[in-house]
């Protein structure tokens, strides 16, 4: 990007920014350098959007497919890519016959209170509530709240008295667990409004900074980051006595990164960390996996399986690469990703886009008989049964 700037600047040439990128590109993607610096930045921010303008969605789709197929920076090239992939999806969407990006009627449910850049990065069920928490994970310690609505109400409740910001919910009935990251572990009772607060001052609590929570028989498996903020251990929480006791062996996750609780788990951990290349959901009992590899540089390879062994889809593609959450919901299996909301009817393996929209990037989901309600950077939405297909 600064490379042609100077240029201009240096040579007195014509300020024509986005023909200069564009050489700037092919001319690296001549020699089959995608990761030069800049290169994948100019594709989505200048490049394409002005194809798009032109109605060139077809030149806009093949070099945009190129880019994703190619381009492996991680990091901050993550979001770059998802931007790509956003693109790419309203240019199919022209190249279909599609006036615009086609999705179901949504309501947004709003909170009674204000932030700008909402990050709801868990929903969970909890009889007749849904519980949640907005947070920022790429800034850990700013803030964190947890929140909650009734499934068949449309305000979000902050939930009061947490100290700390709040990294995780989760719930095992009848208890609900809020982690924070300073201030230890909350546990509510939903029977009888009991509600306790362990810390390391105040409990055996062994350290405050708990970063995750999964749902175990009577209690919770908690992580707590190390000192060095290198490794997160695990320990069970019985919520009869009050009692701590660690368990398995200690992980090291990202900030995307959750734990689910499985059984059999071959390392033999009461959890499984989930991420980019594995998510779990829980269909009539049955654990449904997700499991994302990589097959050639940008190209994944993606498999959903159920217990039994039997594959529900294979797919071979990037629409996939960032998969946040996952339900089986209405017969269709609901990816919630950084790039869109998408379909597929089990053992099918056919992928359809619902939608997709810039910088919208959908982070999770909770679903009951009646709606499918969605987290994202920009809060929370509803879609109901008969509006969704």
């Amino acid at each position: 990007r600064y490379t042609y700037k100077k240029a201009i600047s240096k040579h007195g040439l014509e300020d024509d920014s986005v023909a200069l990128a564009k050489q700037f590109v092919l001319a690296n993607v001549k020699v089959g350098n995608y990761n030069g610096v800049g290169s994948a930045h100019l594709v989505s921010r200048e490049i394409v959007p002005e194809l798009i303008k032109a109605s060139a969605y077809r030149e806009a789709y093949d070099l945009l497919t190129e880019f994703l197929h190619h381009y492996t920076v991680t990091g901050a090239g993550d979001g770059t890519r998802m931007r790509m992939a956003q693109l790419r999806n309203r240019c199919k969407a022209k190249l279909d016959g599609f006036p615009r990006q086609v999705r179901p009627a949504m309501s947004q449910l709003r909170g009674n209170w204000t932030r700008n850049k909402p990050q709801i990065h868990r929903l969970v069920r909890a009889g007749d509530t849904i519980w949640g928490v907005d947070c920022n994970r790429y800034f850990q310690g700013r803030y964190g709240h947890a929140f909650s609505f009734p499934v068949t109400g449309d305000t979000l409740t902050r939930l009061e008295g947490i100290e700390g910001p709040v990294s995780d919910v989760t719930y095992s009935p009848p208890f609900l667990a809020v982690t924070t990251q300073t201030h230890g572990l909350y546990v509510l009772n939903d029977e009888t409004d009991e509600r306790h607060h362990f810390t390391t001052e105040t409990s055996p609590l062994p350290g405050n900074r708990v970063q995750c929570a999964a749902a175990a028989p009577g209690g919770f498996t908690i992580g707590i980051r190390d000192r060095e903020n290198l490794l997160t251990h695990l320990y069970r929480v019985d919520c009869a006595s009050n009692q701590f006791s660690k368990t398995g062996q200690p992980l090291s996750l990202d900030l995307n990164d959750r734990i689910q609780a499985v059984e059999g788990n071959a390392e033999g951990s009461p959890v499984q960390r989930e991420s980019w290349r594995l998510r779990s959901c829980l269909s009539d009992g049955k654990r449904l996996t997700f499991t994302c590899n990589g097959l050639s540089r940008g190209i994944k390879q993606v498999t959903v399986g159920d217990p039994a062994g039997k594959e529900l889809l294979a797919y071979t593609g990037v629409d996939l690469s960032y998969v946040n959450d996952i339900v089986l919901w209405q017969g269709q299996l609901i990816f919630a990703t950084g790039n869109g909301l998408y379909i597929s009817e089990p053992g099918t393996n056919d992928l359809r886009c619902l939608f997709s929209e810039m910088e919208w990037r959908l982070l999770s989901l909770c679903q009951t008989e009646e709606d499918l309600f969605i987290g994202s950077n920009r809060g929370v939405h509803r879609i109901g049964r008969t509006d969704f297909l």
